[in-house]
This record gives C-alpha cells, sequence and structure tokens, in this order.
C-alpha cells in the first residue's frame, strides 16, 4: 500500500481530484469534508468502501470538530504520510474592493489562515514527518 494521506475539503473541486489521482496511484485517502452524508456518490465510490479511504468528518471553521477528527484518526491506528489542507473560501464580497466587507473577510481569515492552523496542530502528533514549505 502506498502513503496515508489526508485530503481536507476533499468533497468536491480541487479536493475531490486529489482523491481521485491519490487512490488511483495507490495511496490510503482520509478524504475530509464538513459533511460526511451530503460528501456526494463519487467521492463514497472512489473510496470503495474503505479498500481506498475513509471518509473523516472535518469542519475547518470548528476547532471541536477539528479536534475529534484528529481523534477518529488517531483511534485508526494510521500515521498519516501526507496532509493536504485544500478547504478554503473566496467570499463573493471580495471581487471588487468598493464591496468587501468587514464580517466576511473576518470569515475568510477564519476559514483560510486559523483553521488550517488548527488543523495542523491538532494532526501534528499523527503526521510521520514534518516538512514545511513558506512560500513568502
Amino acid at each position: 500500500m502506498g502513503r496515508v494521506v489526508l485530503v481536507v475539503g476533499a468533497s468536491r473541486g480541487i479536493g475531490l481530484e486529489l482523491v481521485r489521482q491519490l487512490v488511483a496511484k495507490g495511496d490510503f485517502v482520509l478524504a475530509a469534508c464538513r459533511n460526511v452524508e451530503k460528501a456526494g456518490p463519487v467521492l463514497n465510490d472512489l473510496l470503495k468502501d474503505g479498500a481506498s479511504g475513509s471518509l473523516v468528518s472535518l469542519d475547518v471553521a470548528d476547532e471541536k470538530s477539528i479536534a475529534e477528527a484528529a481523534q477518529a484518526v488517531e483511534k485508526t491506528g494510521k500515521k498519516i504520510d501526507l496532509l493536504i489542507i485544500n478547504a478554503g473560501v473566496l467570499p463573493d464580497s471580495f471581487e471588487k474592493i468598493a464591496t468587501a466587507k468587514k464580517e466576511h473577510m473576518l470569515y475568510a481569515y477564519e476559514i483560510n489562515v486559523v483553521g488550517p492552523l488548527l488543523i495542523t496542530q491538532k494532526f501534528l502528533p499523527l503526521l510521520v514527518s514534518i516538512f514545511l514549505w513558506h512560500l513568502f
């Protein structure tokens, strides 16, 4: 078996495609999404009833949800080789600086910055090794 990969934001778009490609390579994917019941048949089909991976309930905006997801993964006994945090938001009001609203910016900051920090903190003990890449 390949690596164990946790993909946060796996239910659609880029996250779903990442899951598809990782499973095709033989990796075991922990597909995290806000609502596992609504994950969709494509994601469920990719995970093949646990042979290629499993769903993990994780809401990036909810610290309790993040902690519960980390505990659930820890109970599986699996160590994570690769953590991909793909979940994020871009509020509609960001299209023009003149219409950007403070509450939308704070929400985006919580999801896009604070959420990944909390996820990294909670899953740190489950990572096989740590490699941090800073773009700036």
